[in-house]
């Protein structure tokens, strides 16, 4: 059974400074493939595994969590999993455009 989590909630699992794993650095190596099908389900994704790229993963300060960051095609948003060491925690939709305002520029004529 998957867990939405909410913004409020989503923020619970930060501590700052967050930190993106590097490539030869561990994590947790829970498997999320079967958790992510069930969320395509669940928002009515229409897309394929083969579409989906995991680009970034990120580990709190204290490494209790990791957010791991799915982009499925759309600039911008992402699907993040939440695990801690042992089980995966629930997942957020992280629309980084609507969250930060970031734009595109846009081209001087």
């Amino acid at each position: 059974m998957v867990n939405k989590i909410i913004e409020e909630e989503f923020l619970k699992y930060f501590k700052s400074p967050m930190r993106l794993v590097g490539i030869d650095e561990e994590t947790s190596g829970i498997n999320i493939k079967e958790y992510f099908i069930e969320i395509l389900q669940l928002e009515e994704l229409n897309i394929t595994l083969d579409k989906v790229e995991i680009p970034y993963v990120y580990m709190d300060a204290d490494r209790n969590y990791e957010h791991i960051l799915l982009s499925y095609g759309i600039e911008d948003l992402f699907i993040a999993i939440i695990t801690d060491t042992e089980k995966i925690l629930g997942y957020h939709i992280l629309d980084l455009k609507e969250k930060y305002g970031i734009e595109k520029p846009s081209k001087s004529a």
